[in-house]
């Protein structure tokens, strides 16, 4: 036989800081979901924050900033403990910008340091894990038009302490 998959969808995490910084922890039963970052509210102190659960084999999210807005607020996507690194390549869609290799448990996608914040907006990439590190699949389009460490910036240090 065959196996249809018509009308499969993919479960659909929305986090919006309309009112207020948003800080959501996956957990490994939200795998394979889309997570939409929409960063529509441009007050002040309302950054949106993803933190990763403890790695597994296998566990993947899709992330798309629907809407980078126009202010100061960042997006920030970390792992769970500091030992724990989300890897990968990133490169910008401005010409004669290079991108780089990343390694760290932090992603900070700083609004406030992207020249045209609207570029931004479609940013897309699929995380996965092989049970000890995190890595992104194919790399990040980076849709800010600033170098590598300005406007996506890497660091080691999430607020676990591990």
């Amino acid at each position: 036989g065959t196996t249809s998959f018509t009308g499969y969808k993919k479960a659909v995490i929305s986090l919006d800081n309309a009112s207020g910084a948003v800080a959501k922890t996956l957990a490994a039963t939200d795998c394979g979901s889309i997570v939409f970052l929409n960063v529509t509210s441009d007050t002040g102190s309302r950054g949106i924050s993803v933190t990763l659960p403890a790695p597994a084999a296998g566990l993947h999210w899709d992330f798309v900033i629907a809407d980078a807005g126009d202010g100061t607020n960042d997006i920030e996507i970390k792992t769970s403990a500091d030992g724990v690194d989300i890897k990968g390549t990133m490169n910008s869609v401005k010409t004669g910008v290079e991108g780089g290799a990343f390694s760290g448990s932090t992603i900070t996608i700083d609004v406030s340091d992207v020249s045209t914040k609207t570029d931004l907006d479609g940013t897309s990439f699929t995380i996965v894990s092989d049970g000890t590190h995190y890595y992104v699949l194919g790399g990040v389009m980076f849709g800010g038009e600033d170098a590598f460490g300005t406007g996506f910036e890497v660091s080691a240090n999430t607020d676990v302490d591990d």
